[in-house]
């Protein structure tokens, strides 16, 4: 539910050096694959609600490479705590009202938002049971929550959990969600599921894919030469408990889903 403030700081910090590091480069060598990526979304999401001029559209955590630069005309809002980082380095759409901020402390009223957009975040943030609790209460009552979050067997939440317990988890992701463990948090936060999608994985996991496929031996050697035996056994692990979770557990793995949702 909720991690420390060191926790989290190591959490932005890890996002920030991915921004820096990796994604400037990609944003210009794969600008193209990062529009086809969103108006994936958006296809999915305009299916859902019809924006105007005077709908208003909050997203949380969204960096540089925002879904909502890639929506239709609104009043648009975007939130981050990396904002004035993101400002700075990045050409960042227009249309758009950047906010430096955290998700558990939303600076507007109640009942302000049409539509809510979260993806790829609640696994990130300091306290995510806040974070749905400040979406609640700032989205209006027909308005919809559109959240994409990443879903992991049984197996893989309790080796994940593990790992982070052991100081030694995924240093973005803090957080780790089965399906059934983020049906059960949306709805306690007072939420009514309305669909689900599978998704395509993040930005950086839609990139890859379209790259061509390595053989095995190119990833073992990468995973070695990045992150040494460690990284290679985290790797392999992976692969073995996702393999055992699709043949002993009936939930997603390894996979993001996209939540429609609405107040309950």
């Amino acid at each position: 539910m909720k991690i420390s403030e060191w926790r989290w700081n190591i959490a932005q910090k890890n996002e920030k050096n991915f921004w820096e590091k990796d994604w400037k480069k990609s944003l210009k060598e794969n600008n193209n694959l990062v529009k086809e990526y969103w108006n994936y979304h958006k296809r999915i999401l305009l299916h859902h609600i019809k924006l105007s001029k005077t709908k208003r559209v909050l997203e949380i955590g969204g960096g540089a490479s925002a879904f909502i630069g890639y929506l239709p005309k609104a009043k648009k809002y975007s939130l981050d705590p990396l904002m004035d980082y993101f400002i700075k380095n990045f050409n960042m759409p227009r249309g758009v009202k950047y906010i430096k901020g955290k998700g558990e402390e939303i600076p507007f009223k109640k009942d302000f938002f049409d539509l809510v957009i979260i993806t790829n975040v609640i696994d990130h943030v300091h306290n995510y049971r806040e974070v749905l609790s400040e979406i609640r209460r700032v989205l209006k009552k027909k308005g919809i929550v559109y959240l994409s979050v990443d879903c992991h067997n049984f197996l893989l939440k309790k080796y994940r959990d593990f790992r982070e317990r052991m100081g030694i988890g995924d240093p973005a992701h803090p957080h780790t969600f089965t399906l059934k463990d983020i049906n059960h948090e949306l709805k306690q936060s007072g939420f009514k599921i309305l669909h689900i999608h599978e998704g395509i994985g993040d930005q950086g996991t839609y990139s890859t894919q379209k790259k061509p496929k390595m053989s095995f031996y190119d990833k073992i050697t990468i995973s070695l030469k990045e992150g040494g035996i460690s990284r290679l056994f985290n790797s392999l692990a992976y692969r073995i408990l996702n393999k055992i979770g699709e043949f002993t557990f009936p939930e997603k793995s390894g996979v993001d889903l996209i939540f429609i949702l609405k107040k309950a």
